[in-house]
């Protein structure tokens, strides 16, 4: 008789962060520690205030951390919404903060810093310190 080796089971688990270190988060009132065996991207960035869903593995390791939708409540009835950008008239839209993975954040901070390099050459009054404070403004202005 062989012994097969079967992938963790995962537990599923949505709420709110509350608190976050370089170790894990806090999500409802309970401290969750990053596994070692997540998959790169597969842990997103957040802060606190943000909804997550996450996958843990046996030990109650974050393996999957992602964001979700931010719960808004609505008045106006559901065919009032936009459903080019799932927005009421009065509701701004969601910003695309709610929706990134880590890589997805990795991947816009490197396209904003190439273009402000890109952007900065051929300016000899731009110094260094300018094209990392031009990235960051253009990350903010895109996930806005």
């Amino acid at each position: 008789m062989t012994v097969q080796e079967r992938a963790p089971a995962m537990v599923r688990l949505t709420g709110q962060v509350e608190a976050v270190n370089d170790k894990g988060v806090k999500i409802d009132g309970e401290w969750r520690n990053f596994s070692r065996y997540a998959k790169a991207g597969a842990i997103a960035s957040v802060e606190p205030g943000v909804r997550v869903e996450c996958q843990l593995d046996n030990a109650g390791f974050l393996r999957v951390m992602t964001l979700t939708k931010s719960s808004v409540t609505r008045s106006e009835p559901e065919e009032d919404i936009n459903p080019a950008d799932g927005t009421t008239a009065d509701a701004p839209p969601v910003s695309l903060k709610d929706t990134f993975t880590m890589k997805d954040a990795l991947i816009l901070r490197q396209t904003c810093i190439k273009a402000a390099a890109e952007f900065a050459a051929g300016r000899p009054d731009i110094k260094s310190s300018d094209v990392l404070k031009i990235a960051e403004c253009w990350e903010r202005w895109i996930v806005r």
